[in-house]
């Protein structure tokens, strides 16, 4: 049963959709209680979004968002189609949930930053 389940197509997808949504949604969760919190900063896009976050207050979903434009763009004429979709669905999502979560800023649950820079 198992081998048909993996030879078909929209399974894979699902799965791959399902695994991509749960992986944004912790990360914006952890984001959100461990990271911002605290004032530091994560590498990549979603750190030079946290750092326009800190000067000047945009949401820091919003901005990650925006930054991912060109690198979708660019995907798009260098990288299959297949692998820029997925991407955009975890950027979009990644971005949804580090703003609507973004109440749990307020509540600092670790206030050791080393301690909370470890999680």
């Amino acid at each position: 049963m198992f081998a048909k389940l993996r030879n078909n197509n929209y399974c894979k997808y699902f799965f791959m959709t399902v695994t991509i949504l749960l992986g944004s949604l912790i990360c914006g969760i952890s984001y959100n209680t461990f990271i911002i919190p605290h004032k530091m900063l994560s590498g990549g896009l979603s750190g030079i979004a946290l750092i326009i976050n800190y000067i000047t207050g945009v949401k820091p979903g919003l901005m990650l968002f925006i930054l991912n434009i060109p690198v979708f763009v660019l995907g798009h004429k260098f990288v299959d189609r297949e692998f820029v979709l997925l991407s955009m669905l975890g950027t979009i999502a990644f971005s949804f949930f580090l703003d609507f979560f973004g109440f749990l800023q307020y509540k600092i649950l670790i206030e050791d930053i080393m301690l909370s820079s470890i999680y």
